[in-house]
């Protein structure tokens, strides 16, 4: 009897055991990394978060620099491994990376979540490039979630890979009246990178013929729509627009990019404003254009 109630005993214990560890949340995993950008005084750094218990991940990625320093592009792609009998690799995982640049803002930060599945590896590429005023340039890429991960064919370094353009929307164009310049928006592209779909986005300001210095300056922003009470409304996505002007030209432009979701609607719009100098004095005139809007 005694051994029995002891063998008993024991196997309720292990079951008891057993139940707690089945009901118990799994940890979640974590891991930072940081690394500076050889040639300039900036850092990139990517962290990623698995909780398996509730499916989900998030990751971020950051590029920032000394005094902010610098036009700054940053591409965050979380990754997933998978192992099979003759390949083992990682592969990028499908619209759910974030993109923007390039941008003078500082620290330019990147962050989202998505769904995790249990028992699958994953790991986060954060790729950052500068380039400073005196034209140096500098990129790398920081992987969490690298050390310890299996060995694949897959390299653990990014670069910008543009696939599949898809030009959706024309230039336009609007003139600055009482003078011989004019601003254009250079129309609405997408382009998916790694595995992200981008909306790149260009404007200028410019003067035909040669002429003494307009100092122009130039505005570019990319829009989304909504709708309100039946009709479209255009919301500017914050932290899309860039701005600059030239005290010693007639001419001005600016070039970047940020990420674009699927099921929005999107356009470019474009303002420019010139102080351009006559014989009876300087003119100062404003205009402003948008592309059609289309999505990716």
């Amino acid at each position: 009897m005694t051994t029995f109630m002891r063998t008993l005993a024991l196997a309720c214990l292990a079951s008891c055991l057993f139940a707690v560890g089945a009901s118990a949340s799994p940890a979640v995993q974590t891991w930072v990394t940081t690394k500076p950008l050889p040639g300039v005084p900036c850092s990139v750094t990517g962290s990623l978060a698995v909780d398996y218990g509730a499916a989900t991940m998030s990751y971020r990625g950051a590029v920032s620099c000394a005094g902010g320093v610098g036009q700054k592009t940053l591409d965050v792609v979380p990754q997933v491994y998978r192992s099979g009998p003759r390949r083992r690799q990682w592969f990028d995982l499908s619209l759910v990376g974030r993109y923007q640049g390039p941008t003078p803002v500082s620290p330019l930060t990147l962050s989202a979540g998505t769904k995790a599945v249990a028992g699958n590896i994953y790991r986060l590429l954060v790729y950052a490039r500068v380039r400073t005023a005196d034209r140096r340039s500098s990129s790398l890429t920081a992987c969490a979630g690298c050390a310890g991960a299996p060995r694949s064919s897959s390299p653990s370094t990014l670069s910008v890979r543009p696939q599949s353009n898809f030009p959706a929307a024309p230039a336009t164009t609007a003139s600055l009246r009482g003078t011989p310049c004019f601003v254009s928006q250079d129309g609405l592209d997408f382009t998916l990178v790694n595995g992200t779909y981008v909306v790149n986005y260009d404007g200028f300001v410019a003067c035909a013929g040669k002429r003494p210095a307009a100092h122009p300056s130039l505005r570019i922003c990319a829009q989304v729509d909504a709708q309100s009470n039946g009709k479209t409304v255009w919301f500017t996505i914050k932290g899309s627009c860039l701005s600059a002007r030239s005290d010693t030209s007639d001419t001005i432009a600016l070039s970047t990019a940020r990420t674009a979701f699927i099921g929005h609607g999107y356009r470019i719009i474009a303002s420019g404003t010139v102080h351009y100098p006559t014989s009876h004095g300087i003119i100062t005139t404003t205009a402003t254009t948008h592309s059609l809007s289309a999505g990716p």
